[in-house]
């Protein structure tokens, strides 16, 4: 019984189709991404002082880094805008 649905249920694909391959790409460029973010914001944030730096009276960073906290927070606002805009809002003018 079991031979028969194998044979009759055959797989004809030669390989993925185009959802499967996009879907995978997508992945792939999600966690790459996603890592790159991540790396900016190891180096964006403000160190912590630890023994060490208190022992040799190390200056730390006490503050964030701004020109990299950029990248990570003002182009995540560009990406809302853009979706707002194709999804039809308009966006207000400021006033001059």
């Amino acid at each position: 019984m079991e031979e028969d649905e194998a044979i009759k249920h055959q797989n004809r694909r030669r390989k993925p189709d185009f959802w499967i391959r996009s879907l995978r790409w997508f992945v792939v460029t999600s966690w790459i991404l996603m890592i790159t973010a991540l790396l900016i914001f190891g180096a964006a944030i403000p160190e912590v002082e630890s023994f060490f730096d208190r022992k040799f009276s190390m200056q730390l960073i006490s503050t964030w880094n701004r020109k990299l906290s950029s990248y990570l927070f003002h182009n995540n606002d560009r990406l809302a805008l853009c979706k707002h805009y194709r999804a039809g809002y308009k966006l207000q003018e400021m006033p001059a």
